[in-house]
């Protein structure tokens, strides 16, 4: 759309066939959460692994596959009916699937100077690097997980600092 001409966001190219006719589409994956089977730990992290596979970086799965690497013996939590993802098993999941994700506690990324670029060092700074680099990021709440896609930068000129808008996926 228009509003987002200005935007960042981590769409990919992906093939597909409708009445046997091929067409190239860009975009950002976008699956959803059901009661039983998969949480949306589960659609977010098919997500980003989508979009990593449309960027050629790992093979594509399906969202059972992944339902069915999350190590249960990292939650007290009953595997069916699904009651989500914590930090842990994310992070596992994604190392199973062979790609690595780095795991920031939102708590522990305080806006302070770095000590070589001078940069903040805080949660929007640090999701934006991940995004300009066409990466999209899971956010994860005590009770919700969410996908952000992008972002947009409002002002910034003359003394007036920047404002960002991140785009989600929340199903």
């Amino acid at each position: 759309p228009p509003s987002l001409e200005q935007a960042v966001i981590t769409a990919t190219l992906e093939d597909v066939h409708i009445a046997g006719i091929r067409y190239t589409t860009i975009g950002v994956p976008f699956g959803q959460q059901d009661t039983m089977f998969g949480s949306c730990a589960h659609a977010v992290a098919w997500m980003c692994l989508k979009s990593a596979a449309n960027r050629g970086d790992i093979r594509r799965f399906v969202k059972a596959e992944l339902v069915g690497r999350s190590n249960a013996s990292l939650t007290s939590s009953r595997s069916i009916p699904v009651d989500g993802l914590n930090p842990h098993q994310i992070s596992d999941l994604f190392r199973r699937v062979h790609l690595p994700a780095f795991y920031y506690a939102t708590r522990k990324l305080e806006p302070k100077f770095g000590a070589e670029n001078g940069s903040y060092l805080n949660p929007l700074a640090t999701m934006c690097r991940h995004l300009n680099s066409g990466h999209p990021v899971m956010v994860e709440s005590k009770d919700h997980a969410w996908l952000v896609c992008g972002y947009l930068t409002h002002g910034g000129s003359g003394e007036d600092s920047p404002t960002h808008q991140v785009i989600v996926h929340d199903d």
